[in-house]
């Protein structure tokens, strides 16, 4: 039937919710935030219907896309309860998304987690350390003074328990010394641990997302600890690969590191310069269809991008003119190029309306003596509670009249 082919259908049937794969890929193959907000809602539609049969086998499944919708910014307020009912389930896999639900989907201020405390008390006093340690990382994220006051005589005994994996903690300072020297050694660089990186950068396959995962943190890593420059190449030669894929997420987080590399090693960064302008060229192409909601952080990313990566200026003038073309009610004010403006009308108001200087490839344009001085008007308005842009502006005005009698008055 047509609503069995639909995985996102409102319908009542549990099975129409479809796998949290399915959704995610939908849900990042929107073109719009509007497309966005459609999978969302008939998703959610679908979990509603869910959570009002008796899908006990398909819960921990809904809270865990809940938890996905959620941190999209989508209100998840009515899967709450589904966390508490996993939480009150008996195995460990059942509790632990209903406690990460809990965390993420709740704060103290919420009155629901009234309901959780018994739980939470039977969890504390459970055989199992796995499900002691999930009661207590939540308890830590969102006790309230309410669960706290009810729930201190466990956490106060789990101080004392022998069980490491639940104390977590020694008081001996003979073992917290010895702690503090390991963590120290094991933080010193050395040249197994680079041999390691290096060997991660080599022979992990990039052909999944699993593998691009640990591509990307052996980036993160070669670029926080400062590498060798051997290393360092190597690890922007992986960014330069991730820029050539087809999913825009990795070539999103690829630019991202490579704006941070710059600075590090700009000349491996130039390498790859091609294909970030060419990533440049896509990005302006969207802006054009683009949906307005996307339209603003877009414009600051590209503008970001074509400044750092550009080395012809002729270019990145060009893609400046397409983005305030397409855009330019989305391009953030800009007060410095407001004030070289000013000062530039000041200087060369007069030439500027005799049209001295014009470029060949130029047509005429007409400017009067009043545009000139409205063009500063505006700019004094606008930008009217900066003192260095009103002197400016104020002087430009006072050059103006010596130079235009007409409208000095």
């Amino acid at each position: 039937s047509d609503m069995a082919l639909n995985p996102f259908s409102s319908g009542t049937r549990l099975r129409l919710s479809s796998p949290r794969r399915d959704m995610i890929r939908a849900i990042r193959a929107c073109k719009t935030a509007a497309e966005e907000r459609a999978v969302v809602r008939r998703e959610c539609a679908a979990i509603r219907a869910a959570i009002s049969g008796d899908g006990q086998d398909l819960r921990h499944r809904n809270m865990a896309k809940l938890m996905f919708i959620h941190m999209l910014g989508y209100p998840t307020h009515f899967g709450q309860m589904e966390c508490l009912k996993l939480i009150a389930a008996a195995g460990y896999p059942e509790k632990r998304i209903g406690y990460l639900g809990l965390m993420l989907l709740l704060d103290e201020r919420q009155e629901v987690l009234m309901l959780v405390t018994n739980s939470l008390k039977q969890d504390l006093n459970h055989s199992n350390q796995f499900i002691v340690g999930l009661a207590l990382c939540a308890l830590g994220n969102i006790c309230s003074a309410e669960m706290a006051r009810d729930l201190a005589p466990e956490v106060e005994r789990l101080m004392r328990s022998r069980d490491a994996n639940t104390k977590k903690k020694e008081k001996h300072h003979g073992v917290l010394i010895s702690a503090v020297q390991l963590c120290t050694e094991l933080c010193k660089a050395s040249k197994d641990a680079l041999e390691y990186l290096r060997k991660v950068a080599t022979k992990t396959e990039s052909n999944k997302n699993a593998g691009n995962a640990i591509l990307y943190e052996c980036v993160e890593t070669i670029m926080g600890i400062e590498a060798t420059s051997g290393l360092r190449v190597l690890a922007i030669n992986i960014l330069g690969r991730f820029l050539s894929n087809r999913d825009n997420n990795i070539r999103y987080v690829a630019l991202n590191i490579l704006m941070r590399a710059i600075t590090v090693d700009a000349q491996a960064v130039q390498r790859h310069r091609v294909t970030i302008l060419e990533c440049v060229k896509e990005l302006v192409d969207y802006l054009q269809v683009a949906d307005p909601d996307f339209k603003e952080d877009l414009t600051a990313k590209i503008c970001s991008i074509a400044e750092k990566f550009s080395q012809e200026k002729l270019w990145y003038l060009d893609q400046m003119f397409k983005v305030l073309s397409l855009a330019g009610n989305h391009v953030k004010d800009d007060g410095s190029l407001l004030r070289v403006a000013v000062w530039c009308i000041g200087e060369y108001g007069e030439m500027l309306v005799n049209n001295v200087g014009m470029l060949e490839a130029e047509g005429p344009i007409t400017v009067t003596e009043s545009d000139a001085v409205d063009a500063v008007e505006l700019g004094l308005n606008r930008y009217s509670p900066d003192v260095t842009t009103r002197s400016m502006c104020l002087v430009a005005l006072l050059k103006l009249s010596s130079r235009f009698p007409s409208m000095s008055e």
